[in-house]
């Protein structure tokens, strides 16, 4: 999450803001899905690192594959990412922002790999920020949609890009971070306190959660007194430290 406003970001040297992303054999980067290729450029378009790297205990990705192109054969001969660690951890004690389309996805999957990166550099994500602004609402939710990179980019006027290639993805996350962060309507909207800081994601996605929170806090109390009332001192304790647990649990989830 990043705590400074538009003005301090737009201050920061383009050389010390980095533009990432990977593609992976799936979602799931503390289970055993693993990093498969990896872009990061600074803000000024120059590239950082370009690799496919081969992942560590995954042998196959089909479904992967199908959507990033990248197959088992174009990754055997090449090293891991943690052959790359030097590097990249050096790289993270020099920069002050990480950019992404959902940074905090690739962000997991570098924490998730073993690299030992610093962990006091703000991250600053794109598709959650630009969602008020690319405007796609929800009905469902009553919020805006959290838009696809590609919506992001024809909402802006960026032309084609290769999707789903790292590279590719890196580029187009990169100008749309720049229009993003200089659209007068994302300046208008945070001064508004309409997104209370930057990082606060979508709209209202805060408020949303705070009021599941309070929900929970209330269907807690009635466990509570439920626990009690049922007359049985045991029982009642059991019902009291599942239903606390599971509040914590609540509590850890929606404030992450």
């Amino acid at each position: 999450m990043v705590c400074m406003d538009v003005n301090q970001i737009k201050a920061l040297d383009p050389k010390r803001v980095i533009v990432l992303d990977t593609e992976t054999t799936g979602t799931s980067p503390y289970k055993n899905d693993e990093i498969l290729s990896l872009t990061i450029m600074n803000l000024e378009g120059t590239v950082l690192f370009n690799e496919l790297v081969k992942p560590v205990n995954r042998k196959s990705w089909a479904k992967a594959a199908e959507i990033n192109h990248i197959t088992p054969a174009m990754v055997k001969d090449k090293q891991p990412i943690t052959f790359y660690a030097d590097y990249l951890q050096n790289l993270w004690r020099n920069i002050d922002l990480v950019v992404g389309f959902n940074v905090k996805f690739d962000t997991d999957f570098l924490y998730a790999s073993g690299l030992n990166l610093a962990p006091h550099v703000e991250e600053f994500d794109v598709m959650k920020e630009s969602a008020p602004l690319v405007g796609i609402w929800n009905e469902k939710y009553k919020d805006y949609k959290w838009p696809k990179l590609s919506e992001c980019a024809a909402h802006y006027g960026i032309g084609q890009f290769e999707a789903h290639t790292s590279l590719g993805d890196t580029e187009a996350t990169r100008q749309c971070f720049l229009a993003v962060i200089n659209d007068p309507k994302y300046g208008a909207k945070i001064n508004a306190g309409t997104i209370r800081k930057i990082g606060a994601g979508m709209l209202s996605g805060k408020d949303v959660a705070d009021k599941r929170l309070r929900l929970f806090a209330i269907l807690f109390v009635i466990a509570m007194l439920g626990a009690f009332g049922a007359g049985q001192p045991g029982q009642a304790f059991a019902y009291l430290l599942v239903a606390a647990a599971l509040f914590a649990i609540k509590v850890f989830r929606l404030r992450k």
